[in-house]
């Protein structure tokens, strides 16, 4: 299986030969590192770190490599190697506080 992108920006899960199976739902979460860049990732239902990103004081928007720890759990972790200062950092969040974005209707 691969993961495609829709023009709404909804993560697709491409079954056999193409066909679609079912779009996941997506959650941002949000944090600062030491060095006040915006660290964000995006995370599935699963609570798997789909890609992350930073942004610095002038706006500038890099990759930011972004792991789980102890997804299954109702208090998890986030970590990301920020770009900027080169600090790996970690962060708690609760899963009962993410925000899932609904996937947008096709239009016909």
């Amino acid at each position: 299986m691969a993961f495609g992108r829709r023009g709404s920006g909804a993560l697709t899960l491409f079954g056999a030969a193409g066909s679609e199976a079912r779009v996941m739902k997506v959650a941002t979460v949000h944090s600062r590192c030491e060095c006040q860049a915006y660290l964000s990732a995006e995370l599935d239902e699963q609570r798997v770190a789909l890609r992350g990103w930073a942004v610095d004081a002038r706006k500038q928007q890099l990759a930011a490599p972004a792991n789980t720890l102890g997804a299954e759990r109702e208090r998890f972790d986030v970590g990301w190697a920020c770009p900027f200062c080169t600090r790996n950092t970690l962060r708690s969040f609760t899963a009962s506080a993410l925000a899932f974005r609904e996937p947008a209707s096709k239009a016909s």
